[in-house]
């Protein structure tokens, strides 16, 4: 019977270990490229918004949105649903604004992009924000066509008053918020039912009175102070 030398049979198992790590280590080298890889992806994705050479408008989604205001270069977006009728319609406008356009023009599903949605507080469609300086915004409320849009990107957003971005708002910006809210919903009842609130400060008046005359009526009566010439003559 042959046996192996020790020898040789220690070379060998170095030899098999050593083709082991080998092979372990250009598996991990792959592996840490293809990361690299789709780390690169991921940054040439968020990368600061750039016209689009087609000249259509880029779409955003909750995984570029914040990273592309956060880079602080002025970016037009609409939030939309494809339902909306008013979305439909002003769509054409909105493509020849990011064909001619100094600036990023951008679009958001809200119906798909739900985190952003949420996080814009967007409450009706089309909204759109021009965003600057990587933590302000500012609304746009004006005809829906190319030519305004253009003439507001092209930096008459600066006449208009900014906000905070959400998630850079302070406490006075969200008792501001709050406040303007309030007014509004006032405003909704009074447009709606213009007697409702001259009727509840009456109700009010009148509910008012009848506890003040409630509350005298209960009340015990106050002794009448005797002067000390009274006492004297008795």
């Amino acid at each position: 019977m042959l046996f192996a030398s020790p020898v040789r049979s220690t070379a060998a198992v170095a030899a098999v270990a050593l083709s082991s790590f080998w092979t372990s280590s250009s598996f991990l080298q792959f592996v840490a490229a293809d990361a690299d890889a789709e780390l690169d992806a991921l940054d040439d994705e968020t990368a600061s918004p750039e016209p689009s050479s087609d000249g259509s408008a880029l779409v955003l989604t909750d995984a570029t949105f914040k990273a592309t205001v956060d880079k602080g270069e002025p970016v037009f977006v609409k939030f939309y649903a494809p339902w909306c009728g008013h979305c439909k319609s002003m769509a054409p406008a909105w493509e020849a604004l990011a064909a001619e356009s100094p600036i990023a023009v951008a679009k958001v599903d809200a119906t798909v992009e739900r985190e952003t949605a949420t996080l814009m507080k967007i409450r009706g469609f089309p909204t759109l924000y021009l965003f600057a300086n990587g933590n302000q915004m500012y609304a746009y409320n004006g005809p829906r066509t190319k030519d305004p849009m253009l003439e507001f990107a092209n930096g008459g957003y600066l006449s208009a008053s900014p906000k905070n971005v959400p998630w850079n708002e302070t406490f006075m910006d969200r008792a501001q918020e709050h406040v303007l809210e309030y007014f509004q919903k006032v405003g909704q009842i009074m447009a709606f039912e213009p007697t409702i609130l001259p009727l509840a400060f009456m109700l009010g008046a009148i509910v008012s009175a009848a506890l003040c005359i409630c509350l005298c009526s209960s009340a015990p009566p106050m002794p009448v102070p005797v002067s000390k010439k009274e006492v004297k003559a008795e």
